[in-house]
């Protein structure tokens, strides 16, 4: 006990806990570039660009949509609507959400890219051959399911499937290096 009167306006603060550094995140700071390097004006360009190439893209995807329907006419177009449906709803489900995670975690730490991307080749590879396989045998077990669709058109577009999980794997990847 001491001769003081103890003054409840007075706050006594402990020493901050040190918290060491993480080895994985990179310390030094050019390795963490500011998050606006961009002008302005050069922002403004970016996304001028970047808005050009996406009005491109669905220009270029409604010509080739009347080219293809007048070719295929409305029996091929709903045989290329069954495949694609197929094809892409066997790749969003079979990327796991890999996608997101390898842009999250490459974003945050780019000494992962190589480890990354090769983990990522291997899934892509793997899970989408599995479910090529299994898409190719749905067809021939269950062709209703498919309408009026042949196996072997079926057959053809599962062929894809790993080749479209890479790419969208791949792209986000790429993504986040930036």
């Amino acid at each position: 006990m001491t001769d003081e009167p103890e003054d409840s306006s007075t706050i006594v603060e402990s020493p901050s806990p040190r918290v060491p550094a993480s080895p994985r995140l990179p310390v030094s700071p050019s390795l963490n570039p500011p998050v606006s390097t961009l002008s302005p004006s050069r922002f403004s360009v970016h996304v001028a660009w970047t808005f050009g190439a996406r009005l491109l893209m669905i220009v270029n995807s409604v010509a080739a949509g009347i080219i293809v329907a007048r070719v295929l006419g409305a029996t091929g177009v709903g045989e290329l609507a069954v495949i694609n449906v197929s094809v892409m709803t066997l790749v969003q489900l079979g990327s796991f959400g890999l996608p997101s995670a390898n842009t999250f975690f490459v974003a945050r730490d780019p000494t992962r890219f190589r480890t990354v991307a090769m983990n990522s080749l291997v899934f892509a590879l793997v899970l989408g051959s599995l479910l090529a396989v299994a898409l190719i045998v749905a067809a021939r077990m269950r062709p209703s399911w498919f309408g009026f669709v042949s196996s072997d058109l079926i057959r053809v577009a599962a062929i894809s499937i790993p080749f479209q999980l890479l790419a969208l794997i791949g792209l986000n990847i790429l993504l986040a290096m930036g």
